[in-house]
Order: structure tokens, then C-alpha cells, then sequence
């Protein structure tokens, strides 16, 4: 069982309200909760921000009057702060102190710095991220992408622009739905819908697993763990454990900053299953495709690193969940940076098939129709398209230093596919 050290991590903050300027900025609106009285202002808003979001930068913003404190009648008159009933008549400073129902609005514009909002680091130095998905496929329905590391799917917390939505949504001038969402580490294929009729088709495949997925993926090979999973077994020879099934079920620990696998027949977790397939092994190192069957978060890192596969650049399932708080609060070492390999989890997304008809309208069947059964059955009986995306860069880059035959990797994947 994967497990870590019980910690108890700061309350975090959280938005109650995003509104959208016509300036194409984000307006977050948060409550002063009674875990967050008392707080610095600056401390109150880095809790959203995150540890990788200098003070500096949130100082700045306070003093350009980009983040204010709405202080509610009761709390003011209680604590004697009648000066900030209104942000109009009040200049805030870092250390302003934020008292239980007061509201809080901050605004983020897209000329705030990247490096602040988006800070990823390598021995110690800020890298640059790509801000470009590739279009895949596009038609006057859905647009078909793959995301690049780094980027969000959609804007959340601090990640408010470096987004595939607001990426698109900026190019076409019109909002897009999000049917389903990739981890902003990893990279590859995504879907976006361009109206509500088909984006509801599509969500409703993903909900009711009538869409294959398939990812690649880099990891280590942990000997010690695969003989814990299934027994003894020669590191020459576990191209013969393959296909793989992984069905531990999957829930929360008691940390909450990661996933945990519990025995298959356990009551606890969630049931889960992912199928890994073998495309090619060197040295300590094995490629490999995942079949995702349900969708748990973090399910393909977890399986693997639950059969002694776990992922390269993988922070916090890769051995050791206390390197993620270190590269998190930027004090990584460089022992940490050798022992990732990679910036970023070496996981991508690389390709998906999927019922779709662009003329499908389920809003319009009949009310006695309109049964999940029945839809599916519409849906399993629709044509299906396959979409396959390349590999990204940074893994290619690291498999090219391995010396690892990518024309061959490819034919296999190719194959499998």
C-alpha cells in the first residue's frame, strides 16, 4: 500500500465566486473562514496562490490595488474596522489583517508575470513552459488538442491562463466546454466541445466508459516492490508479466495530498482497474501503454507505482511523497532533482477513441427515451473515430539520451494501437 507521513496541512482557500472581465481577467471573490481569522493578507492570499508564488509578486498586487478586503458590516463594526466597509476609502497593505466574514477579491490580469503564476523549476532555475497546444483535429463541433506539460485544462487557482480552454477560447472568440480534464503536468489529448449539444454526447461517453484511453508511459523498475506484487522475478524477463491488470481500488490517505491502493476485495477506496501493455525495457527502465478502465485521480501513477513501476519525474508517487513538499516550497535539493530524472511526470496522453456523430442530438429524444440505458445503446451503436497525438518532446529528448530506439518505440506503440 502506498501510504505517507500523516501531516496536517493548512486549511486551504478557496473561492467562492470567478467572475470573468471583458479584459479577459479573473476576478476571485473568497470568505474569511474562522481557520483564516487573523491571517496577514499576503499570507491569506499566497494559501491560494501556493508556495511557488513569491511574496514579493502578491505584495505588489495589494499595492496596485489588485487585492482588496471587503469587510461585512458585523465584522467591522465588531472589530472596530469601519475604514474598510469600502475598498474605495481603504489602502491595503500586506500585512492587513483578514478577520472571519470579511470577503476578499483578488484580480488577475493576463500581463501578470507567467513565471509568478506558472513557476516550474530544474536545479534550481526557472525553465520555460510551452503556452501552445497543437491542434489535432477541429470541425464546426469539437476541437481535438494536445496539451502540452504545464498546462492547465481549464483556468483554477492561480493557473488562470496558461489554460487549453482560455488558449482556444481567446483564438475562436466563443466560450468552449471542458468534457474532461487532463492533469496539468501531463501531457496529450484532450477534447473540447464547441456547443452544448455535443459537448453533453461526449461528456455522457467519458461518465459511462464508452471512450477507450490510452496513455505512455517512462518508469523506474523497483524490483523490490514487483516481488512484493507477484513474486519473485528475474529483471531480465518482465516483458513476461505483460498485459498487466491492476485492480487495486484507489481512495484518499489520511494526509490527503495523495492516493492510496487498498486490496482489490477491501471495502475501502474505490474499485479501479487499469491494463498496462509492454512496449520496451533498458537498463532500470521500463516503457509502457496504460489503459485506464475507470477514471480515479492519479489512477495510472498509482497502479504503477503499486507493481514497483513507478513513474520518472513522479514527485510524490516516485518513492518519497516528502520531495513534492520540497520542490513545492522551492528547496529542492539537488539529490531530488537526480532522483526525479524529469521536471514533470513522464505520462502522455496519447490517444483516444470514441463514439461520435456531430449530428446527434440527445436534448431531443423523447422524455420516454431519454434513459441512460437507451442512450447508451445509441452511443455504443455510433461510429467511433481515433485520435493519436506524437510524443512530446521532453520524453522523446529523454529516451533519445538513453539511447533508446524511437522508430522502434513508435512501430510498437504503432502496433498496439
Amino acid at each position: 500500500m502506498i501510504s505517507a507521513t500523516p501531516t496536517t496541512p493548512a486549511t486551504p482557500v478557496t473561492p467562492i465566486k470567478k467572475i470573468c472581465g471583458s479584459d479577459n481577467s479573473f476576478t476571485f471573490i473568497f470568505n474569511v473562514e474562522k481557520d483564516h481569522h487573523g491571517l496577514r493578507l499576503d499570507q491569506f492570499i499566497k494559501r491560494f496562490m501556493g508556495h511557488k508564488t513569491s511574496r514579493e509578486f502578491i505584495k505588489k498586487k495589494i499595492k496596485r490595488g489588485h487585492i482588496i478586503i471587503e469587510a461585512s458590516l458585523k465584522a467591522s463594526l465588531k472589530a472596530s474596522r469601519m475604514h474598510q466597509q469600502s475598498h474605495f476609502k481603504q489602502t491595503f497593505k500586506a500585512s492587513s489583517t483578514v478577520l472571519s466574514n470579511d470577503q476578499v477579491k483578488m484580480t488577475i490580469f493576463p500581463s501578470d508575470s507567467l513565471y509568478e503564476l506558472e513557476y516550474e523549476h530544474w536545479f534550481n532555475k526557472n525553465i520555460t513552459i510551452d503556452t501552445k497546444p497543437l491542434t489535432i483535429h477541429e470541425d464546426d463541433n469539437i476541437i481535438v488538442t494536445c496539451k502540452p506539460p504545464f498546462m492547465a485544462t481549464y483556468p483554477t487557482g492561480r493557473h488562470s491562463f496558461n489554460c487549453v480552454t482560455v488558449y482556444y477560447e481567446n483564438q475562436l472568440k466563443q466560450n468552449l466546454h471542458s468534457i474532461h480534464r487532463l492533469d496539468r503536468e501531463t501531457s496529450g489529448i484532450l477534447i473540447l466541445g464547441k456547443n452544448p449539444r455535443v459537448s453533453h454526447a461526449l461528456s455522457f461517453c467519458f461518465e459511462h466508459s464508452l471512450v477507450k484511453k490510452c496513455y505512455f508511459l517512462i518508469a523506474k523498475i523497483k524490483i523490490k516492490d514487483i516481488n512484493q506484487s507477484i513474486g519473485n522475478t528475474p529483471i531480465k524477463s518482465l516483458k513476461s508479466l505483460f498485459p498487466l491488470i491492476a485492480e487495486e481500488r484507489i481512495g484518499r490517505s489520511s494526509s490527503r495530498m495523495l492516493m492510496e491502493t487498498y486490496p482489490k476485495d477491501s471495502s475501502e477506496g474505490k474499485e479501479a482497474k487499469t491494463i498496462f501493455k509492454f512496449i520496451d525495457q533498458i537498463e532500470n527502465y521500463i516503457l509502457l501503454l496504460a489503459y485506464p478502465q475507470t477514471g480515479r485521480q492519479h489512477q495510472i501513477r498509482v497502479h504503477a507505482a503499486a507493481h514497483g513501476f513507478p513513474l520518472v519525474g513522479d514527485k510524490i508517487y516516485g518513492g518519497n511523497s516528502s520531495l513534492f513538499l520540497r520542490y513545492k516550497d522551492k528547496v529542492t535539493t539537488t539529490e531530488d532533482y537526480l532522483e526525479m530524472e524529469l521536471p514533470r511526470q513522464a505520462l502522455h496522453a496519447i490517444a483516444l477513441n470514441f463514439p461520435y456523430n456531430p449530428h446527434l442530438n440527445l436534448s431531443a429524444l423523447p422524455p420516454a427515451e431519454k434513459n441512460s440505458k437507451n442512450i447508451k445503446n445509441i452511443l455504443s451503436n455510433t461510429k467511433r473515430v481515433t485520435y493519436i497525438t506524437p510524443l512530446p518532446t521532453d520524453l522523446r529528448d529523454w529516451m533519445l539520451e538513453k539511447k533508446i530506439d524511437l522508430n522502434l518505440v513508435a512501430q510498437q506503440i504503432n502496433f498496439e494501437l
